[in-house]
């Protein structure tokens, strides 16, 4: 609870283009990125579903840090936190989180799919940012993959859209 409250954002500052003078973005984006990867390390260590009850407030974090601090950075550690949400919650729990779940996996998907497809006309040079992005996303996958029908039944309807024929 109170990591989420370090993570607040005053959006109509950030909104209105208004930067304090004093911290950079790049230093925002980082804080951001440690911030995120902080609580997703306090949700793992917590016991099954304990965090349930704070997913709404997770989840506004995690769509708000997409939204104001979108880097591969961050959205990297917004993906880890999707992915530790999967093995955390119960099946009940991430109906709400889907959306942002399959929009954050997809914006990856198709930059690797984007990057990838310049390196036919010139040589590939994306950074190790963007790389540990791409290769969240391929974890993400991964878990989702690997996870029991009954823990994420919800994941049997979309993963056609990542792996083709069926499952």
């Amino acid at each position: 609870s109170s990591l989420l409250s370090r993570l607040h954002v005053s959006s109509s500052s950030t909104a209105a283009g208004m930067v304090n003078i004093f911290t950079s973005v790049d230093q925002d984006r980082l804080q951001r990125a440690h911030l995120l990867k902080r609580m997703c390390f306090v949700i793992l260590c917590g016991e099954y579903d304990q965090y349930s009850g704070l997913l709404s407030e997770i989840s506004e974090k995690l769509v708000d840090s997409s939204r104001w601090y979108s880097c591969p950075l961050v959205n990297a550690q917004i993906l880890l936190a999707m992915r530790v949400l999967l093995v955390r919650l119960s099946s009940n729990n991430l109906v709400s989180l889907w959306p942002t779940l399959l929009s954050e996996l997809s914006s990856a998907l198709c930059e690797l799919q984007s990057d990838l497809g310049l390196e036919l006309v010139t040589p590939l040079t994306v950074t190790k940012e963007k790389l540990n992005w791409y290769w969240c996303a391929c974890k993400l996958l991964g878990t989702a993959v690997s996870l029991p029908y009954h823990v994420i039944p919800h994941w049997q309807i979309v993963c056609w859209r990542y792996f083709g024929g069926s499952h």
